[in-house]
């Protein structure tokens, strides 16, 4: 029987630590890596944390905990890139906890493990109910390590966000690259209407700028808005160079990532936030899982 090994980034919302709870019951790993942000977010998340452990301890799961910088991307890529390969045995069957997981983690996490040649599937916890707000404070975007595509010199940029409800990281994105066509994905309102309608108010404000064109995306359908956002982008191939980021549902992130793969002229970019707001979310609600490339 194959090793079973969970991933996740520790969290001070309800919901990771019910996640994890869940998670260890349904999956059984021997192992739980666990991932937690430093600075002010190690103390908000050390009750969570030694709650973690106590769990573990007593259902006899190793755990691997390592702290994370806020800042650092490259420390980042190799602690994550060591701690995988330590935890993660031939033949393993890692299940990655992405509810409270920055997406540039998410993105690395699965980059590493794809390249582990192991079975990857994803979980995630949508929260029961959500906060006003959720970071402010945008910082420098970057593009991800193994995942930042091909330029073509003199090709024009396009900027692909899926948007959420930070109007500042979309706004950060888009003064960064400046592109010359700009790709706006709003959730559809049949899933998310409060979401979906203060995307669209976005969507609005930054046609005023430049040329853009706005669709429809659902992060939470079957493939998590990936023939969408395919269908959008691969005709722009060949004239420009794409850039795509994702700053709505967490499960948009896994489509990224998957037409990454597909497409690896695409770039991936990480939009940073430098404050996240506690009390974000309560509870926990709808379970969204599957695998993240491969046959399911």
């Amino acid at each position: 029987m194959n090793e079973r090994v969970l991933l996740t980034v520790a969290s001070w919302e309800e919901r990771f630590l019910l996640g994890i709870e869940k998670l260890l019951s349904s999956v059984k790993p021997s192992v739980l890596v666990m991932f937690y942000l430093d600075g002010v977010y190690a103390g908000w998340t050390q009750e969570n944390r030694e709650k973690v452990e106590e769990l573990c301890g007593r259902l006899r799961v190793r755990l691997a905990s390592t702290m994370l910088s806020v800042e650092d991307s490259e420390k980042n890529w190799r602690a994550v890139e060591r701690d995988l390969i330590a935890n993660v045995p031939k033949g393993a069957h890692v299940t990655v906890h992405i509810s409270t997981m920055p997406r540039d983690i998410i993105w690395s996490c699965f980059w590493m493990l794809d390249h582990l040649g192991v079975r990857t599937d994803y979980v995630y916890h949508r929260p029961d109910r959500y906060g006003d707000w959720l970071s402010r404070d945008p910082q420098r975007p970057r593009l991800l390590y193994k995942m930042s595509g091909i330029c073509r010199i003199g090709a024009p940029t396009a900027l692909l966000v899926q948007l959420g409800v930070d109007f500042e990281r979309a706004y950060q994105l888009i003064n960064f690259y400046e592109p010359s066509l700009l790709l706006l994905g709003v959730q559809s309102p049949s899933v998310h209407k409060s979401l979906a309608e203060t995307a669209r108010k976005y969507a609005a404000c930054f046609r005023r700028d430049l040329p853009s064109q706005d669709f429809e995306v659902d992060a939470f359908g079957t493939d998590h808005g990936e023939s969408a956002i395919e269908t959008k982008v691969v005709p722009l191939l060949q004239s420009h160079n794409v850039i795509m980021s994702s700053l709505g549902p967490k499960p948009s992130a896994i489509a990224l990532y998957r037409l990454n793969r597909k497409y690896p002229d695409i770039s991936l970019a990480y939009a940073p936030s430098k404050e996240f707001n506690r009390n974000y979310s309560t509870g926990i609600g709808e379970v969204f899982a599957g695998r993240v490339w491969g046959d399911a």
